[in-house]
């Protein structure tokens, strides 16, 4: 792997939405890494898709999943939430 691709990665890991960032951008952008695409137009995926460009397959789909685990995990917490509210 070259340090091109290295380098591109540790930047996508170290970003930061600034604290402006609407939810739906937000996850406009989360989305395309999810779903291996470039749809969203944000200030944000103009930052990040240059960087995706340059990507292995490998660190692609790796990005992907980690991002689908992290929502799979929010949607499992927020069920377990309201299950508990409903039984208080």
């Amino acid at each position: 792997m070259t340090t091109c691709h290295n380098r591109s990665l540790a930047k996508i890991l170290e970003y930061r939405f600034d604290l402006e960032c609407r939810y739906d951008d937000g996850l406009a952008v989360c989305n395309d890494f999810i779903n291996l695409t470039f749809n969203s137009d944000t200030k944000h995926s103009k930052i990040l898709n240059p960087l995706r460009q340059k990507l292995t397959f490998r660190q692609t789909l790796w990005l992907s999943n980690v991002l689908k685990l992290f929502f799979d995990y929010l949607d499992n917490k927020n069920s377990k939430m309201k299950n508990l509210r409903l039984t208080i």
